[in-house]
This record gives C-alpha cells, structure tokens and sequence, in this order.
C-alpha cells in the first residue's frame, strides 16, 4: 500500500510535531505489511492544513474512507459526553477544550466536519451523500482509558481513540459506499491544494510518488485498484508513452516541431495558448491533430452546449480508450461525434447553443463573467518558477506592508490570483463595450497608475484583458507604488515575464514609499503626473488597510483619492477602487464607506460620474444611501478551484465618457448578486425597486 504524506508546514507547538511524526511511523510501519498481499491499495495522510478557512490538524483518505483528525496532547482517565470532556491523571482532573474559545472537542469536529463537507459539495469535488460519509477523529497523543458516553447518532461519524489504537481505528473506518480510485484520491487532493514542496519524502513511497505525478500512470494504478485488471508486483509503467513525453515537442529554444505546424490555430488565438494546448495533446494522445477555436468570437458547430472560451477538436478515432486517456489526463468531460473528440477550457462565458438558426437574433448580451482561471503561462510561471504558495490566513493578510520574502510568496500564491480575476473580470467587460474600446483607442500611449499595488495581481488583469481586447500597438506605461520591496521584485519578475510574451510594449516605474494619508496622494498628483494623463487609476483593496489605520479618519480615503487625482484622469481615464466587503472598524462595512465617499465626491465634483455599477450613475445625484455591495468573483489555478472573493466596487470616469458609453433604461438593479435567493430587497438598488424587468448593475454591456 503506498502511503503519501505532506505537510505544508510545521506545527506551533512541540506536541503536535512528535504527535505528527509519531503517526507517521506508525502508518509506515503498519501499511508495508500490505505489500505483501495481491491488492493495491493507497493511502493519504496529510498534516496542519488550513481548508476552507478551518485549520485542521490532520486529514486521511483512502479507498473506503475519508477522515478529518484533530489532536489532543492529553493521556489518563477521559470521560467524554456531549457537553463535556474530562480528563483525569495522576490525581489532578481537567477540562479538555477544542481549539480557541470556549468549545470543546466536539463542537470544534463538527465546526470543522461541516466547513469540510460544504467545501466538498460546492465545488462538486464529492456528492452530498458521499460528503455526509466524512468521519472525524480525535486522537489523545498519551496513553488514555476512554469513557465514550457521545449519543449513538454522534458516534456514527466521531472516533475516538489514542496514539496506540489509531491504526486499528483508521482501519476500522471504512464505508461502504466509498470505492476512490487512485484518480478519486487525486481529485480530492488537488481541491485541497496539495503541492509536492509539502511531500514529507521520509514517510512517502517516493517511487510510487512518480505514478501520482503522472495521469496516465495513475489511471493504470487505478484500474488496478478497481480490479480491473490484474495485479502485478510490477506494473508495467507504460514506458513507451513516458519516452515520448519526454521527448517532447518544444525544442530548448522554445520552438514548436513539426508536429505543431500540422494542426490548425484560429489567428486570434494566442502563443501561448496554442502552446499550452500542444503540451496536453503530445502526452494524452501523442500524434494526434487539433484545431483550437475562439468561442467567443465564432459559434461553434458542434450539438453539445459550450460554457468555455476555447473549443479543442481533436481529429481521432473517438474510441472508449482515446477518450478515457484524453478525459484522464485532462480531469474534463471529453465529448465526441463520429470522427473527432472535443473538449473545452479557458475562462467562463455564458452558455453557447450549437447550431443558432438564421432568423434567430444574436443581439443579446451575455452575461457578465464571474468566473476565470489564471492563464496557464502565468499559473505555471508563479508557482513553478517563483515558488508561489497557496496558505490563506486572512488575518495574517490584513496588513501587507511588512512581509517577509516567504511571507510575500505566500500572497503571491493565495492572494494574487483573486487579485488578478478582479482585475480581469472588471476590464473584460469595460472592454466589451464597443463604444468604450473606441474611445480609449484613441490614445497614443496607455498610462497605469496601481496605488498600494504589492504583486501586481490588479495591474496583471488588467494587462492580460487589454491584450485580449485593445490593439497591440498602442504601448503601456506603468507607474507602481508600495511600501514592501518582496512584493515590488515579485511584481517586477511577473510583469516582465508578460513583457516577453506579449505583443505591446509595456514599461514599468516603481515607487517604494509608504502611503501616510492625503499627503502621499497629493504628492504624487503634484509631481509624478502632467493632467489628464492617467488612464487606469487602480486603487485595488488598499482603501481597507489605509483606513483602518485612521490614515483618513476626518475624512474619507476615496474621497480623497479622487479629488488628489481629480485633473490626472485623462478624458477617456476611469478610477476603478476594489475593496473587501468586511467590517471596517467593528460598525461600518468597507462597501457603505467606499459607496458614501465616491457619491459625495461625485455630488460635488459634476464632472465627474459613476461608470459601474450603473444604478449609481443614474441615481446617485439624488442618492443618500450609501448601500452595501457585493460582488462575488472566482478564479480557479494549479493550485485551488473556484477560489472565492467577495469584493466591492465602483469606477469612475468624466461624465462625458459616462454619457457616451451608457445606455441604460428603467430597470431593478442588481447589486448583491447573493442575497437574490432568499428574496432579500437588499439585493437591489434601493431606487429602482419599483421597476419590475431586473438587470445586473455591474454590467456596462447591457
């Protein structure tokens, strides 16, 4: 039975690591022994991992269980009942508790159990009914006499044991509606974020740790563990397709061979694109041709429904097992006609039907995106070459002015792509609307202003969605400004690797000071800028920290921002301000604080308005309600899936642009998408609740 361990980092406290390591051994020790029967079997074990905002202390996975572990450094006599656990040694008596506060041990594995299980089901990592299956576990790091007194219905799912018996209660767990694959294994795995830099290689099966790197070796192993074919000692390793993924198709200069030059790209697609989908097919189906389509820009014919910007189609025999390789190594359906295969990935758009008759209208609008996934030459780039780190701890984040080398990797691996998809996500659909590409085309050079712009997760979206819509030949100059050097060299490192790929010519100026309140703003307006010279103000979840600093506190940090910058916004220029949606001092959330700022500058400056959300800009000359806003934005990477943010927004631009670009009529707004399903009337502008026909207020193509 391989058995695979990882641990994304050490644990804070002396206990927990012996305890770990102890457990470790004892898994080792226990599951050699099944090597020496004729059925594979496989086993995760992985410790002090934060998911789904919970920190969990350990978790296991195998082929009839999944089991989430906390543990106790208490040993004695344990009586446990649903309200209390107690514990006696050597004469002294305890409480034992579950974590912070005042909880105890089962109250905290089932706070844990269910943001588990609700992680799980939302992104459709397991059934509900196979999610409600998770058992829990508590184990005590001494040797305990245990009085489990927990009701029946609590025992179904919670354990609880000692260092001695662990290994025969894991091996006790099994359900029977469990039966994972080695591809099952792995699937869980990737939602959980399990990268090989936390590979504990003393406990791991490190010659089994290729098989799991490699989704052709793996689908093998898990035909093995179905039965589906025989057991072997020594599985052959299907040599022949390693020795072609090896010899791969890009040459050390990053030329493609031949093999390239015979499938056939839209124009419109890019390198790097092209590139990416060439690396799939030489290792799934190695000989095969593709064509790659663009779906926004053509309605594909094909009779199944496309969500995704780009359709492979993949001129091969659509066997049971082209398609099964093909499905394997891409963890995606794979749909087929009679002579080819397809498939599709690339960034969320509303759903294309096939075959759109002639007479039917195409006018209508799309809706607006909310979900994207890093572009796979900059995925592969943060976290393959920068080392980038996937850990969210929120609170550790809340302030970013003084992190460390790791510390900034950590925010270049968890924080940047939300930053990015933000970015993204908000300029995609400004760039969408036609009359507002025209007029920012106009200009001769492009010039990007980030306040508080760390790893450049805002600027890169907005880079990467004016590549997408905006002619390469106007070129792009970027001013950046923040207080921590780790950020600014990583920022520098990512912006450059986009310099080398893309087509525009793009520089970058950084700034490293810290912001002291409106002073800074005033001084960079005064002498870093001539008027109307700023085309991209990005003032991304800065606003937050700045405030509750009480940096602004007789005033208000938008307000401010936008009147420093009032005579640097080019005619066509917007402000786009993106902050998080949470409390900002214990009584006022960030979105009513950035809503009440922008109106009051916008009531008082006419030359000014509010592009996004819509609602705002036909309301807010007579607005004094500064409403709570929520938009929520995933972005999917290597690393996580669907990853969640919940931000607020406004842009802002010269009310000639605004008058130009929009064309809005009599609608309810929406502007909490989230707070629709319970029917709540905070989900809409306050003002337009008397219309009956809704609309999204945040998108500038309706």
């Amino acid at each position: 039975m391989p058995l695979l361990v990882f641990r994304p980092r050490l644990y804070d406290n002396t206990a927990e690591n012996l305890q770990f390591r102890h457990l470790c051994e004892e898994l080792k020790r226990r599951i050699s022994i099944s090597e020496q029967h004729n059925k594979p079997e496989l086993c995760l074990f992985v410790g002090n991992f934060n998911f789904a905002e919970k920190e969990y202390d350990a978790f296991l996975i195998k082929r009839n269980g999944i089991i989430l572990i906390e543990f106790k450094n208490y040993g004695g006599k344990i009586t446990i009942t649903n309200n209390a656990w107690k514990v006696e040694y050597e004469g002294q008596t305890g409480t034992i508790k579950g974590g912070s506060g005042n909880k105890t041990p089962l109250e905290q594995a089932r706070l844990n159990r269910n943001a588990f299980i609700r992680n799980m089901v939302d992104s459709m990592t397991l059934t509900e009914d196979q999610a409600k299956k998770i058992a829990s576990l508590v184990v005590f790091n001494h040797d305990s006499e245990i009085e489990n007194n927990l009701r029946f219905n609590i025992q179904t799912w919670l354990n609880v044991c000692d260092n001695r018996s662990f290994y025969g209660t894991i091996e006790s767990i099994v359900n029977k509606d469990f039966d994972f694959s080695a591809n099952d294994l792995r699937r869980i795995a990737d939602q959980i974020v399990l990268d090989e830099d936390y590979l504990v290689e003393e406990y791991s099966d490190m010659d089994f740790f290729e098989t799991w790197n490699n989704p052709i070796l793996l689908n093998e192993y898990s035909q093995l563990l179905k039965g589906e074919i025989p057991f072997s000692p020594e599985p052959d390793p299907f040599m022949e397709i390693i020795e072609e993924e090896e010899s791969t198709h890009i040459s050390h200069d990053g030329d493609v061979n031949d093999t390239f030059d015979r499938n056939l790209v839209e124009s419109n697609v890019s390198p790097i694109i092209s590139l990416y989908v060439q690396q799939i097919m030489s290792s799934a189906l190695p000989g095969a041709t593709f064509t790659i389509q663009d779906c926004e820009e053509h309605k594909p014919k094909v009779e199944f429904d496309i969500d995704q910007k780009y359709l492979i189609r993949v001129t091969a025999e659509p066997t049971e097992e082209n398609i099964s390789n093909l499905s394997i190594f891409i963890r995606k359906n794979v749909f087929s006609d009679k002579d080819s295969m397809y498939w599709t990935f690339g960034d969320q758009i509303s759903t294309i039907k096939a075959y759109v008759k002639e007479n039917e209208s195409n006018q209508t609008h799309q809706a607006r995106r909310t979900h994207t996934m890093l572009p796979p030459w900059l995925d592969s780039y943060i976290y393959n070459n920068l080392h980038a780190l996937y850990d969210p701890r929120y609170k550790r984040f809340e302030f970013n002015d003084d992190l460390n080398e790791e510390e900034a990797k950590i925010y270049l691996g968890t924080y940047f792509p939300r930053s990015y998809a933000e970015s993204f996500l908000i300029f995609d659909n400004l760039f969408s609307n036609t009359k507002y590409r025209t007029a920012i085309e106009q200009r001769e050079k492009f010039v990007v202003f980030s306040i508080g712009s760390g790893s450049g997760g805002d600027i890169m979206g907005l880079l990467v969605a004016m590549d997408k819509h905006i002619k390469s030949e106007i070129p792009v100059s970027i001013i950046s400004l923040d207080i921590n050097p780790n950020s600014l060299e990583l920022q520098k490192y990512v912006i450059n690797r986009l310099k080398n790929i893309s087509e525009r010519k793009i520089e970058l100026t950084q700034f490293t000071e810290r912001i002291t309140g409106r002073v800074t703003f005033d001084k960079y307006a005064s002498n870093a800028f001539p008027d109307k010279a700023i085309d991209f103000l990005l003032f991304s979840k800065v606003g937050c920290e700045l405030h509750a600093k009480g940096l602004f506190s007789d005033s208000n940090v938008y307000y401010d921002l936008l009147n420093s910058f009032k005579t640097k916004i080019s005619e066509v220029g917007v402000v786009a301000m993106i902050d998080v949606t949470t409390k900002a001092d214990g009584n006022e959330f960030m979105p009513t604080i950035l809503n009440r700022g922008t109106s009051r500058f916008t009531a008082t400056h006419h030359e000014f308005s509010t592009l996004l959300p819509i609602s705002c800009n036909k309301f807010e000359n007579n607005c004094s309600h500064p409403c709570f806003c929520q938009q929520e934005i995933y972005v999917s990477h290597c690393k996580k899936i669907n990853d969640i943010s919940k931000i607020c927004y406004r842009i802002v631009a010269h009310t000639a642009l605004c008058d130009k670009v929009l064309n809005y009529k009599d609608c309810k707004y929406i502007i909490t998408p989230s707070k629709l399903s319970d029917m709540n009337p905070e989900a809409y502008c306050s003002y337009s609740l008397s219309n009956i026909e809704e609309t999204d207020a945040f998108n500038i193509n309706i």
